[in-house]
């Protein structure tokens, strides 16, 4: 009975695949070809990798958690126009994931945390939303390209948030959070966790739920329409709004500048809270009217 059990056991063992920790050569290479790889072994989907020289994405595929270590490149090397590496786990960059200087784009599909200590300019980032994401990154660094809260080609995603673990700077085209499940659109939650966020550029934020907000900046041509902020909120450098679809749930500081920014003739922001002007709220330079529907005290 016990070699039975013994052997039924070495056959359970010998079905179960492990994930294993895979590491580049320095010099790097082309992520399919086992000569980029220590021990010859190009990276499956439950694999961990870790990126140490230049590692070119020449096909779209995927792999566990992901590590680019200081001074490491991961970037698109091949002839595309894109290729979309999936990572199943937890990104930590320490080095630099980007396009290739031919401007063939890397786009990243995040089913996991996302840390960025480095350099964070592929040309999309998708925010998987299959379960509770986490997203942080070190001081003087920042976001670029578009972040997507779905699949970078879809918008097939889950409703479950995407919640910082920092203070978060994004410096991109689009930041797109709508998302779409059983065929019902939904505006996807960003919760700040009492972080502040700063947009940078020409980011347009738009289709979020934005939470937790401890200080919202506007800076350059950023812009934010169709979002709801829930909790207090201070808005700093210059908030620029473009339609009639942005509503505060909670009470509105406003440190510096709101405005709108829209070709509109006017559009009504809506607060559900006190509004509480330290700064200028404003029609734009071009007379564009904005208009307050305030259920709240105004100081």
């Amino acid at each position: 009975m016990c070699v039975k059990l013994f052997a039924s056991f070495l056959l359970l063992l010998s079905s179960i695949s492990f994930a294993a920790v895979i590491e580049s050569i320095p010099v790097g290479g082309e992520w399919n070809k086992g000569y980029t790889w220590v021990g010859s072994e190009v990276p499956g989907p439950t694999d961990s990798v870790v990126i140490k020289g230049t590692v070119f994405v020449t096909a779209s595929t995927s792999c566990g958690s992901l590590t680019i270590d200081e001074g490491a490149f991961l970037e698109n090397g091949g002839t595309l126009g894109w290729v979309v590496l999936t990572v199943n786990g937890t990104i930590t960059n320490n080095g630099t994931i980007k396009n290739n200087d031919s401007g063939n784009e890397l786009w990243i599909n995040a089913d996991g945390d996302i840390i960025n200590n480095g350099v964070w300019k592929c040309a999309k980032t998708g925010i998987l939303s299959n379960k509770v994401q986490h997203i942080s990154q070190a001081s003087n660094t920042e976001f670029n390209g578009i972040i997507w809260k779905c699949n970078t080609s879809s918008y097939a995603a889950d409703t479950f948030p995407l919640i910082a673990s920092s203070d978060i700077v994004i410096n991109v085209s689009d930041f797109d959070g709508k998302g779409s499940k059983a065929a019902e659109d939904f505006w996807g939650v960003f919760d700040l966790n009492n972080h502040s966020l700063t947009l940078k550029g020409a980011t347009k934020l738009h289709k979020t739920e934005l939470k937790n907000v401890k200080s919202l900046t506007g800076m350059d041509s950023s812009t934010i329409y169709s979002v709801n902020v829930y909790n207090p909120v201070e808005l700093s450098g210059r908030i620029t709004v473009t339609d009639a679809n942005v509503t505060f749930y909670g009470d509105v500081t406003v440190k510096d500048t709101l405005q709108n920014g829209g070709t509109l003739g006017w559009l009504a922001l809506t607060v559900n809270g006190t509004i509480t002007n330290n700064g200028t709220i404003k029609n734009n330079d071009s007379g564009n009217e904005l208009w307050i529907n305030a259920d709240g005290d105004i100081i």
